[in-house]
């Protein structure tokens, strides 16, 4: 009931109320037990992912990038967004498996790359690729 009418005021929201509304569902979901209601909360907060403002998307990695407990697809999905966003989650997401973030660091640009490069937690395996196939900029972070 309360997810419907969020997801009826989303559509009516400006982008800085969607981006603060999407902040305060990924806390509840994150930081609360919400018993049944997980799955449908995570099913509406996954619908912010087409958010065509960059602003509620960026919200969404910030809640989510540091969560052990984040729902996988939402970070993933986060982590092939535009170079800004996908930073986010890429340079700090403790879910990421070595190989998605070898197949990010293969098609991403280099600010991208950078966000991986930085990683406190990167694998031998990650460096490795990217000491392969990084730009410049992400072999001179990963030195």
């Amino acid at each position: 009931m309360i997810l419907d009418r969020f997801q009826a005021w989303a559509r009516t929201a400006s982008a800085s109320g969607r981006a603060d509304g999407v902040r305060v569902l990924a806390n509840a979901i994150l930081e609360t037990d919400l018993g049944e209601a997980r799955p449908e909360a995570i099913a509406v907060l996954t619908g912010f992912l087409d958010d065509p403002s960059p602003l509620v998307r960026t919200a969404l990695a910030e809640a989510v990038a540091t969560a052990a407990n984040a729902p996988h697809h939402l970070v993933l999905a986060l982590a092939e967004d535009q170079p800004a966003i996908a930073a986010i989650v890429l340079s700090r997401s403790p879910i990421l498996r070595d190989a998605e973030l070898v197949d990010c660091a293969a098609t991403a640009d280099a600010a991208v790359q950078v966000a991986i490069a930085g990683r406190r937690d990167l694998s031998a395996g990650v460096a490795a690729a990217l000491a392969e196939i990084g730009a410049p900029p992400a072999l001179a972070a990963l030195a």
